[in-house]
């Protein structure tokens, strides 16, 4: 009878009789915590290529192949928790403006309240003139026979206690001489060295200042509003548009994304070396006798060439070459905030030393009138910009980066490591996921960094 209950329980493997499928009983879980919310239950999901008994009873979703089956079930908890976390992520930005909205409109309504009181308090003084004007002239009198506020104040709490009809409105008097009546279960307070016209003028202005403030409240709200619509309509779309991610494909790079570029405001492309190697080869390979050549005057700069003609330098074109030398020299990382950069023509440029010197990898002689740059700033700014026919991540003067985006960042020299600088610079710029860390860490100066 055993060896026939195991023959059963393997006959499908033998025979490869499977039927891969995903199985959850949630909709029993439902149920049940329905017919006893006390008690807590817990809904259970696997991926199977065979019936299980186990699993009788629960809902069954079947699948040509097992790896099909894995990939939706796999894929589908990857995706409810990059929903979850994407939700609170978006949540939080919607968040912030119900609550500011919250915040407005409980201030308009403070405001109306004031109004509201304020005027009910003036009308009141005047409602009742002769009980308040009868207690403000019995302070008069005795303030004239120099008798103190504490003194004052006392006698007209006997005064009520004994009955007197005027004095059942008095509470209260502070050392100033402020007092505090109730009338019809309203507290006022009034300056009792001011007539009733003019304390009723204190509180008709504040509802007059009040009602001067609600029209500016009524635009901040509606301002609030649209902007919270906004934000939950991008929320909307983005939740809609969540994707399991797929492995991304690394793609070739082109040759000058191998070294350091950008393009300038006028289009000219510019490359510099990373090391000493792609120093040597950005001279021999790709400085051309139409181009010009750049180096920031400090030990430790890379070779930058430019590809354009010295006729055809301008003063804005100069400025970013500059800052875009600069900025990937030793300077960067010694914290300067500026640093000289010269320039020549290519045939100043040589390898060849002179008797008994020696030229390293990496460096050049010029020779020459060198045409400075002066004070060039440190300065880089990060995006992803349209270029040779794909989008690309950019590091260049900020300029340079304007001309080609408007979704980047700016840094400069300072105290951020560049791997921490790099996520928030990737999560700032990659809105359509084509970077990865490693694509904006391989862009950054070398040095620590600070957003401008």
């Amino acid at each position: 009878i055993l060896f026939n209950a195991l023959k059963s329980v393997f006959e499908p493997l033998e025979k490869r009789q499977f039927t891969p499928m995903i199985v959850n009983n949630e909709k029993e879980v439902e149920k049940l915590k329905q017919e006893n919310p006390e008690k807590k239950y817990k809904s259970k999901e696997d991926v199977i290529s065979i019936n299980l008994s186990q699993y009788e009873g629960f809902e069954v979703e079947s699948f040509e192949s097992f790896n099909e089956a894995c990939d939706e079930f796999y894929s589908s908890k990857v995706k409810n928790e990059i929903t979850g976390i994407q939700e609170a992520a978006w949540n939080k930005k919607v968040s912030k403006f119900s609550k500011r909205l919250e915040k407005q409109e409980e201030t308009l309504h403070n405001f109306e309240k004031t109004i509201e009181d304020s005027q009910m308090k003036g009308e009141l003084l005047f409602t009742n003139y002769v009980q308040v004007d009868n207690i403000l002239n019995v302070i008069k009198g005795a303030r004239e026979k120099d008798y103190g506020w504490k003194e004052i104040g006392k006698t007209l709490k006997d005064a009520k206690k004994s009955g007197m009809a005027d004095a059942q409105i008095f509470e209260s008097m502070d050392p100033l001489g402020n007092i505090t009546l109730r009338i019809d279960d309203v507290s006022i307070a009034l300056d009792s060295k001011k007539s009733i016209p003019d304390n009723a003028e204190v509180y008709y202005e504040k509802a007059k200042k009040a009602k001067r403030k609600i029209k500016g409240a009524l635009i901040a709200i509606e301002n609030t509003k649209r902007q919270l619509a906004d934000m939950e309509a991008k929320k909307e779309k983005a939740m809609s548009n969540i994707m399991v991610p797929q492995k991304r494909v690394k793609k070739n790079l082109k040759w000058y994304e191998k070294l350091r570029w950008f393009v300038s405001s006028d289009g000219i492309l510019v490359v510099c070396g990373r090391d000493a190697g792609t120093n040597e080869a950005v001279v021999k390979k790709y400085l051309e006798q139409n181009d010009i050549y750049l180096h920031a005057d400090i030990h430790g700069a890379p070779s930058v060439v430019a590809k354009v003609q010295s006729d055809s330098l301008n003063d804005n074109l100069l400025k970013e070459l500059g800052e875009f030398s600069a900025s990937f020299s030793s300077a960067w990382s010694k914290n300067f905030t500026s640093q000289d950069v010269y320039w020549v023509e290519p045939d100043q440029v040589s390898k060849t030393p002179v008797s008994g010197e020696f030229v390293p990898k990496g460096a050049f002689i010029i020779r020459g009138h060198r045409n400075y740059i002066r004070g060039a700033k440190l300065e880089i700014s990060i995006g992803i910009v349209e270029y040779d026919g794909e989008k690309r991540i950019m590091a260049g003067p900020t300029d340079a980066m304007k001309h080609h985006t408007n979704k980047f960042v700016t840094i400069k020299p300072g105290f951020t490591k560049k791997e921490k600088i790099a996520k928030d610079i990737l999560s700032r710029i990659n809105e359509d996921n084509i970077l990865s860390l490693d694509d904006v860490v391989r862009v950054l100066p070398s040095g620590k960094c600070d957003f401008v």
